[in-house]
């Protein structure tokens, strides 16, 4: 009702999403923490305003300016679905050539996570003291996991100062896929 009857001079919708997304959140539709709707309302805008206006021509009947956000949050579910088919589909893909590596027996599971996280962002930066941090090992072992993915020519070694960190290059998925065919 916020979003309709704009009881502020700016930030009507904003805070009418705010305070949906509070309340479904309140009462356990977790899937919303997900969920963009603004984005969806932004490629949207055109239906978003001619939904005031049926609004308004009807003498105040609603049904026009729910139908839409119905229809919007139904959308942002469409596009939530998408996205998480296609991440699935590249998490299954990494795993299968992980599987079919000349290194599966070498890899532990650290490493096949790194791994993941490489292939998801290429140029990513792999730091001893990050990777002891997030998995909860000694430096040494941090190091060692490092190193021995250096080895098997999946990371690459940089040197900042005199500290070495590691580097998932650009190439990782078509290296990792040639060396699932090796």
């Amino acid at each position: 009702m916020m979003g309709y009857e704009h009881a502020f001079r700016d930030g009507n919708g904003r805070t009418a999403r705010a305070i949906f997304y509070w309340y479904m959140l309140k009462n356990g539709y977790d899937i919303f923490e997900y969920i963009s709707i603004s984005k969806v309302i932004k490629e949207h805008a055109k239906d978003y305003g001619i939904s005031y206006l049926y609004v308004q021509k009807d003498y105040g009947d609603l049904t026009y300016f729910i139908d839409f956000n119905v229809n919007i949050i139904l959308s942002a579910f469409n596009e939530l679905q998408e996205y998480l088919k296609v991440k699935t589909k590249e998490f299954y893909e990494i795993v299968n050539v992980l599987e079919n590596s000349k290194y599966k027996n070498k890899l532990n599971f650290i490493q096949k996570d790194l791994i993941k996280k490489g292939v998801k962002e290429p140029g990513r930066l792999f730091k001893v003291k990050s990777v002891q941090n997030v998995y909860d090992v000694s430096e040494n072992t941090a190091r060692k996991l490092l190193r021995e993915l250096e080895a098997m020519n999946i990371f690459l070694p940089i040197k900042i100062r005199r500290t070495t960190h590691y580097i998932a290059p650009a190439d990782l998925r078509s290296r990792l896929n040639k060396i699932s065919k090796s």
